[in-house]
């Protein structure tokens, strides 16, 4: 009986460091992530007369993502309006001549962006190959990415989105936008963008050996967005508290 309870108490002080380790990993990821659009932001307004190329663009993205790989993409979101549709979409066609901002129809199929006002394309976005799909869609054409983008133009922080199918996506995974304006220069007004798929962005941090069960929950939602619950009342559960662009997850 001894000998037993002395494993399990080896056994619970384990799990636990295992634990404390994943939550402090994740939340050092997230505020990673709010680090690297502070970056993008200061080099994007440094840009006066200009937008920035999408070569330099890339060149700029591709450091973060080479340390980050279990980042979806980072993206540049310029805000355009109206009146500068057609243009807008002629300067792009320059690079890639099927080019067009579009939105999704009721059905959920990718479609060319109806008049509004405003429109928010990703123009940029690294690495292209696997998320070509997102490529000038318009974020203020869904009810979830526009009320982040707005909060972002408000706030002088990153913001991040609900839970999202994101535009890529072929499975089933939920996913994150985090959201930072630009402040001044050629590329404002507009906004840079990290994208993750959660299941990829936990799975690449969890330890090998398989000794944890994981999950994730976005607390204003209720809503499990990684894992699943318990399966018995006797499991040991440590619960940790994250925040991730004003948004706070279990």
């Amino acid at each position: 009986v001894s000998i037993n309870q002395s494993e399990s108490a080896q056994i619970t002080q384990r799990f636990y460091f295992q634990a404390d380790r994943l939550a402090k990993k994740i939340q050092d990821h997230f505020d990673e992530q709010e680090f690297i659009l502070e970056q993008l932001d200061r080099a994007l307004s440094m840009s006066q007369r200009e937008p920035m190329s999408r070569k330099a663009f890339g060149a700029l993205a591709q450091p973060a993502l080479s340390r980050f790989p279990m980042l979806q993409a980072i993206e540049w979101v310029p805000e355009i309006p109206l009146d500068r549709h057609a243009m807008f979409e002629a300067l792009q066609k320059q690079w890639l001549p099927e080019f067009v901002i579009t939105q999704r129809n009721a059905s959920g199929t990718i479609v060319p962006a109806l008049n509004r006002p405003i429109y928010y394309p990703v123009t940029y976005v690294e690495p292209l190959v696997g998320n070509q799909q997102a490529l000038g869609f318009d974020l203020g054409s869904n009810a979830t990415r526009k009320a982040a983008l707005l909060h972002a133009r408000r706030a002088d922080r990153p913001i991040a989105t609900e839970p999202v199918t994101l535009v890529q996506e072929q499975g089933a995974q939920q996913g994150i936008l985090l959201i930072r304006r630009i402040q001044s220069g050629a590329n404002a007004p507009g906004f840079v963008v990290t994208v993750l798929r959660v299941d990829d962005f936990i799975g690449k941090l969890l330890p090998e050996g398989g000794e944890l069960t994981v999950s994730l929950v976005d607390v204003e939602q209720n809503t499990m967005i990684y894992g699943t619950h318990p399966t018995t009342a006797r499991e040991q559960v440590s619960t940790h508290s994250l925040r991730f662009g004003g948004r706070q997850y279990h």
